[in-house]
């Protein structure tokens, strides 16, 4: 199994990384409006000010 999301660099503000989440943080799943809330330390795809993708980093984000 290969795990990846796809991102549209050109719209990243800043660089991309995989970190931990922490509490309050927030993501709205791909086909979606809705925000989520995010639990502290779930690992993630963000950039400076967006989660890319949640839970184990293959959840794509809108």
């Amino acid at each position: 199994m290969v795990l990846l999301g796809e991102h549209d660099v050109d719209t990243l503000s800043g660089g991309i990384e995989v970190i931990f989440s922490k509490q309050g943080d927030t993501f709205i799943p791909l086909g979606c409006e809705k925000n989520e809330i995010l639990e502290d330390s779930e690992l993630i795809y963000s950039d400076d000010n967006n989660v890319r993708t949640r839970r184990w980093i293959w959840r794509q984000s809108e």
